[in-house]
């Protein structure tokens, strides 16, 4: 009976030309998103390869200088993209492209690409995400709301309880006949985001792992609202009533919810601006912070210990270059102030993406979009290892040219200069990709969440169409 009961289901919804145009409509609207990402994905990649060959050849054909100058000449790091994120794009609108490599700042991302364009085109964003975590959803409504309330709406159930049915029987065989639609949809929706996904950006091992596993939250998050759906479509009287509960869940869920979360977190653990971030950072240096004397006291402290190591008592009897010297010291101890102040700016983030995780109890779309651009490596969070990379080769660099000028510089009375060779030992930047896999892993209570969700509608689900089914009766 419950076989009979899918297969008219399935045989209803293809003889349904609304439902088919509802279906083809999601479809065609998801393909034009993945491929509008994969037109971006592929411009940026192709941007970032010739950007990066004009910075190296800049570099290397920047001629002869003092070595420390070539410090404040620098070099600029291009983050990378993974092939998933042209399905989750995530925060990579707001996440800067380049990164100015040079001394006397420790550097972040900018360039951010959410101003290269209209301030209105980023309101009308149409991503594969934003189609599974909005869009989605209203297909689950309008193709589940009458599930159940039409058949006792029209009489159909009461037939078909008389006929030798019984009410569990009804309910499973409604909630797999829809299901099954459903399932389909998503598939060929999801395999057409991956294929477009695989030949543009070319997956790796670790892209086809974390695919497949968003494959299964986009599932839990879609089972989630569909048995919601099915749960309102038992207990409404109408499938008018159905409808209206149907829409408000989906705006509760795809709105309002994941908004309030998000400014719940920014609200309870607000972020230092990049303006005080380096205004403190500029007075660390001067004053001094944490073990560190002020600026003077560190230069007076740096040339003693010349003195010391050389048996000398006065400057000219030094056989270094002293402003190298300088350079190195002055340079480890911004490193270490910039680090210092960014780490507790950083913790300040993390602090706020826990309440957000926190609050995801109560969104599981929230839940669904930190797993999701985890998964693609497009979070904010992530893009902190590439800026770490950055900085570190950055502070590398300069060290290099600094201990080069500290070395010879004295030789050539402090006039002394490098050329192609020096430059040619300081490697180009290779910013790798962010960890996915693991770092998604690792979101437990995410995880967790749309578990929950998951289990918890099932079961009003099941509830709704066995327990109360004489509600709708009633009214």
């Amino acid at each position: 009976m419950i076989l009979s009961i899918v297969l008219k289901e399935w045989k209803e919804f293809w003889r349904n030309r609304a439902m088919r145009l509802i279906s083809l409509a999601y479809l065609a609207i998801y393909a034009l998103s993945v491929l509008s990402g994969a037109v971006e994905h592929r411009r940026y990649e192709a941007s970032r390869v010739a950007a990066e060959k004009s910075v190296r050849e800049s570099w290397l054909n920047q001629g002869d200088k003092n070595p420390h100058a070539a410090t404040y000449f620098g070099t600029v790091a291009f983050p990378k993209r993974s092939a998933l994120s042209i399905l989750e794009p995530g925060a990579l609108p707001y996440l800067g492209v380049a990164a100015y490599l040079r001394a006397g700042r420790r550097t972040e991302f900018v360039d951010l690409p959410a101003r290269d364009e209209s301030p209105l085109a980023g309101l009308a964003n149409l991503t594969p995400a934003f189609c599974w975590q909005v869009i989605f959803p209203i297909v689950i409504v309008l193709l589940t709301y009458g599930a159940l309330a039409r058949d006792r709406e029209t009489g159909m159930e009461r037939y078909l309880m008389a006929v030798g049915s019984n009410r569990a029987t009804l309910v499973f065989g409604k909630t797999f006949g829809v299901g099954l639609v459903l399932l389909v949809i998503s598939l060929v929706a999801f395999g057409l985001g991956g294929a477009i996904a695989a030949l543009v950006g070319g997956f790796e091992r670790e892209d086809t792992s974390a695919w497949l596993l968003l494959g299964l939250f986009y599932f839990l998050f879609s089972g989630t609202v569909f048995f919601l759906a099915l749960a309102i479509s038992g207990l409404a009287s109408t499938s008018q009533k159905s409808l209206t509960g149907g829409l408000v869940i989906w705006l509760l869920l795809a709105v309002v919810l994941p908004r309030w979360v998000a400014d719940n977190g920014r609200v309870l653990t607000a972020s230092p601006s990049a303006m005080e971030m380096n205004r403190i950072a500029e007075s660390d240096l001067e004053r001094g912070f944490e073990d560190r004397p002020p600026r003077e006291a560190r230069l007076e402290g740096t040339l003693n210990m010349l003195f010391r190591e050389m048996k000398v008592g006065r400057r000219e009897d030094l056989t270094v270059n002293l402003p190298g010297f300088y350079f190195i010291s002055e340079a480890e101890v911004e490193n270490a102030s910039r680090g210092l102040r960014l780490g507790q700016a950083r913790r300040t983030f993390v602090a706020q993406n826990a309440t957000m995780e926190w609050g995801a109890a109560f969104s599981p779309a929230t839940a669904l979009q930190l797993l999701g651009s985890t998964l693609a490596g497009t979070s904010a969070s992530q893009r902190d290892s590439a800026t770490d990379a950055a900085n570190l080769y950055a502070h590398r660099m300069r060290r290099i040219l600094n201990r080069e000028l500290a070395a010879k510089g004295k030789e050539q009375g402090g006039a002394f200069l490098s050329g192609a060779k020096m430059w040619n030992q300081i490697d180009s930047f290779e910013a790798d990709l962010p960890q996915q896999f693991e770092t998604a892993t690792g979101r437990t209570r995410s995880i967790v969440t749309l578990l929950i969700w998951f289990s918890l509608t099932l079961i009003l689900a099941a509830t709704s169409g066995l327990v109360v089914p004489q509600l709708g009766a009633r009214a």
